[in-house]
C-alpha cells in the first residue's frame, strides 16, 4: 500500500543488443536468421485462460526467457537484436531477463540493444549487450531512485473515517500511510536499507555488462537524463545510428541474405480456436482432457497477489490475481492428482494478506513433504509477510537480487467510522450480550481491555509465524524474531541473513526441483492448468463461488469509503488504489482477522 517508486527506471524495458562484432567467427556461415525482440507490455507469469474471436494470447515471461535460450543454441541465429519499447515487467523479472540476455551474449553471437526512450530499468538489460545503439533522437532518464510514500490520515479525516492498527513490531508498518502523517522510524530505516540494497544490484549489473567500475557505473545511474549525443560521449551507449540504417549495415557485411525475423519464438503456439457460443450454451462444448502422460513431471504452481480468505468470484475474462486460500489448496489438490509428479516449483509473487489463509496454504504444502515430494520456490518480485509464510518450508528458496521479502510479523486494524456517520446524521444504537462485542463495534476506538484481547491474539499468530519459520530455515526462532519485527529485505540481504538460500529465478528453481528430484529429464507441467470457455462459464455458473470479487465488496460497503475511492482512484497510480481496496476490503468489519501483508509494492522505472 505504501508504494515504493524507483523513479527514473523505466522496468521492464527489456532491451538487449546482440552484437555482431563478438564471435562471428563462431557463427556457423549457413546461419543467417537475427531475431528481433520487441519488448512491450507485460509478460505474464501465467498466460490469459482465454483470448476472444481467436486472438493470440501474448507471451508469458518464461516464454520470453525460453525465446533467448532458445536463439542462444540455434544454428540458424547468427546474430540477436533487442529492442526496447514500453514493457511492464517487475524488479525480479528484470534480473532474471537480464541474466538470460547475458548468458546468449557468452555465446559468442552478437546482441545488440537499441532503444528511443527508456529509463534506469531499461537501461540495466541494454547493458547485457554487446552493443547498445540508439537513434539521434532519444532520451535516457538515468535519475537515480526515490520512495515515494503516501499517508492518507489528514484525507480519512476528512471523511469521517479514522484508522487503528496494532502490530508485532517497529518494521510492521503496512497499515501506517492510514495512521500516520509521515514515516515512523522503521519505515525509514528499512526503506533507506532497501534502496540502497536494489541500487547497489543495479550497479552492479550495468558494471557487469558495460565493463567499467562501480562508481562510474553509479554515477551513470544517477546523473541525467541524457541526450544521444551526452550518452554517446559519456560511453551509456556505443553508436548514434537509425534502426533501418543499422539493419542495412549488418545486411551489407554478411556474405548471404539475413531474414530479420520479429516473430521468433522460443515454444510452438496452440492455434487459438474462436469460442462457439451456440456449442457453449447447449452444453456440448468441447472440455479439456485429462493428462494420462505418466512420465517425469516437475509442477511450476503460480502464487501470484494477495492472500485472502475463501473463494472468489471467477470470470472467463480474466481479473486481478489473488490466491485465495481454498481456491488455491484445490490447485495444489490437482498438482498432487498429476502422473509422474515428482517435485514441485512454487512460483510466489505476493505481498501477503490474511494469516489464516497462509496458514491453510502452508499446510497442504507440508503435505508434499510428508509424502516424499520436495517442493522449491521462486520468489517474484515480492514474497513477503504471507508470500514468505508459505515460502518457508520449502527444500530450496530462490530469489533475486532485487525480491522484497520477509516482513516477518503480524498486523491486524480497522477503519473507524463514527464521525462519518455524525456527518451524514446516522444514528446507531446497541443492544449487546457479552463485554467482547465491542471489539467489532467500527463506530468507536478500541478501549483498553479489547487492545489487550487484539495484541494477545496478534503475539499468538507471531508466535506461529516465527516458530515455523525457525524450522523451516534451520535456525533459532530468537534469530528469526531478530530477523522479524515485519522487516522487509532484498532478496541480497535475505540470502546473507539466511531467510533464502541462493539467488536465481524461476528456471534455477526448476533446475534444482530437477536435481533434488533426480529427475533431469522432467517436464515442466504448469499450474493452475488452462481451462476450455466451457469449463470457466460451468465454474461461474454453477455457484461454487461463495463470495464476491473483492472489488464488488468495497464498492458495497459504507458510502465514505466507496466515496473516498472514486476520489482517490480520479489522482493515485494504480499499485497505491489496489492495496487501500485490499485493506479497506479486509478491514472493514472484521476485526478478528490477523494480517500478514507488506508495507509496499515497487516499481523501477
Amino acid at each position: 500500500m505504501t508504494v515504493l517508486l524507483a523513479a527514473g527506471i523505466g522496468l521492464g524495458t527489456p532491451v538487449v543488443a546482440l552484437s555482431e562484432t563478438d564471435a562471428a567467427a563462431t557463427t556457423p556461415a549457413a546461419a543467417t536468421l537475427v531475431p528481433v525482440l520487441h519488448l512491450n507490455g507485460a509478460y505474464p507469469e501465467v498466460a490469459n485462460p482465454f483470448s476472444l474471436f481467436g486472438q493470440e494470447p501474448g507471451m508469458t515471461f518464461r516464454e520470453l526467457l525460453g525465446t533467448i535460450t532458445k536463439a542462444k543454441s540455434d544454428p540458424k541465429v547468427t546474430a540477436m537484436i533487442v529492442r526496447i519499447g514500453n514493457p511492464a515487467i517487475n524488479s525480479a523479472q528484470l534480473m532474471e531477463l537480464h541474466g538470460a540476455l547475458m548468458d546468449f551474449r557468452s555465446s559468442g553471437k552478437p546482441l545488440y540493444a537499441t532503444f528511443e526512450a527508456t529509463g534506469v530499468g531499461g537501461y540495466v538489460l541494454a547493458s547485457a549487450a554487446s552493443e547498445i545503439l540508439i537513434p539521434p533522437v532519444s532520451s535516457l532518464a538515468l535519475i537515480g531512485m526515490r520512495a515515494d510514500i503516501f499517508f492518507y490520515k489528514d484525507t480519512l479525516e476528512k471523511l469521517g473515517v479514522q484508522a487503528q492498527a496494532i502490530n508485532t513490531g517497529k518494521f510492521k508498518t503496512a497499515f501506517e500511510p492510514f495512521t500516520h502523517n509521515s514515516m515512523s522510524e522503521g519505515t525509514r530505516i528499512q526503506t533507506t536499507q532497501l534502496l540502497d540494497d536494489i541500487y547497489g544490484t543495479l550497479v552492479e549489473r550495468v558494471a557487469a555488462g558495460r565493463d567499467v567500475k562501480d562508481n562510474k557505473a553509479r554515477r551513470w545511474l544517477m546523473d541525467g537524463p541524457y541526450t544521444a549525443k551526452e550518452a554517446l560521449s559519456e560511453g551509456l551507449v556505443d553508436r548514434i545510428v537509425y534502426f533501418d540504417d543499422f539493419k542495412a549495415e549488418l545486411q551489407a557485411k554478411a556474405e548471404n541474405k539475413l531474414t530479420f525475423d520479429s516473430e521468433y519464438t522460443g515454444v510452438e503456439k496452440k492455434k487459438v480456436e474462436p469460442p462457439n457460443f451456440f456449442a457453449l450454451f447447449m452444453g456440448t462444448a468441447k472440455k479439456a482432457s485429462t493428462s494420462s502422460d505418466k512420465s517425469d513431471k516437475i509442477a511450476l504452481v503460480h502464487a501470484l497477489g494477495p492472500i485472502i480468505d475463501g473463494r472468489v468470484e471467477k470470470s472467463p475474462f480474466g481479473g486481478s490475481a489473488t490466491i485465495a486460500s481454498e481456491d488455491f489448496i484445490d490447485v495444489l489438490n490437482d498438482v498432487a492428482k498429476e502422473p509422474g509428479l515428482k517435485a514441485i516449483v512454487l512460483r510466489v509473487d505476493s505481498p501477503g494478506g490474511s494469516a489464516i489463509a497462509s496458514d491453510l496454504i502452508w499446510r497442504r504444502l507440508e503435505t508434499f513433504n510428508e509424502q516424499g515430494i520436495p517442493y522449491v520456490v521462486s520468489m517474484g518480485s515480492v514474497a513477503a509477510s504471507g508470500g514468505y509464510y508459505i515460502s518457508m518450508g520449502a527444500d530450496r528458496v530462490f530469489a533475486e537480487p532485487t525480491t522484497i521479502t520477509g516482513s516477518i510479523g503480524v498486523i491486524g486494524g480497522r477503519f473507524i467510522l463514527g464521525d462519518a456517520y455524525n456527518k451524514m446524521g446516522l444514528k446507531k444504537e446497541h443492544i449487546a450480550i457479552g463485554e467482547n462485542t465491542g471489539l467489532m463495534d467500527e463506530s468507536r476506538p478500541w478501549t483498553q481491555r479489547e487492545t489487550k484481547i487484539l495484541v494477545r491474539s496478534l503475539d499468538d499468530v507471531y508466535e506461529t509465524f516465527t516458530s515455523k519459520a525457525a524450522d523451516g530455515r534451520g535456525m533459532k526462532q530468537s534469530r528469526i524474531r531478530e530477523l522479524g519485527g515485519g522487516r522487509v529485505w532484498s532478496g541480497t540481504a535475505a540470502l546473507d541473513n539466511g531467510l533464502i538460500d541462493e539467488l536465481g529465478g524461476v528456471e534455477a528453481a526448476i533446475r534444482s526441483a530437477r536435481e533434488i528430484a533426480n529427475v533431469p529429464d522432467a517436464k515442466v507441467v504448469s499450474f493452475p492448468k488452462e481451462k476450455t470457455i466451457m469449463e470457466l462459464f460451468e465454474e461461474i455458473l454453477s455457484g461454487t463461488s461463495t463470495s464476491t470479487s473483492t472489488q464488488s465488496k468495497i464498492a458495497s460497503h459504507f458510502l465514505p469509503q466507496a466515496d473516498m475511492l472514486t476520489q482517490l482512484s480520479a489522482v493515485l497510480p494504480e499499485d497505491h488504489m489496489t492495496m487501500i481496496r485490499f485493506f479497506m476490503h479486509t478491514m472493514k468489519s472484521d476485526t478478528s482477522t490477523s494480517l500478514m501483508v507488506m508495507p509496499w509494492s515497487i516499481q523501477i522505472r
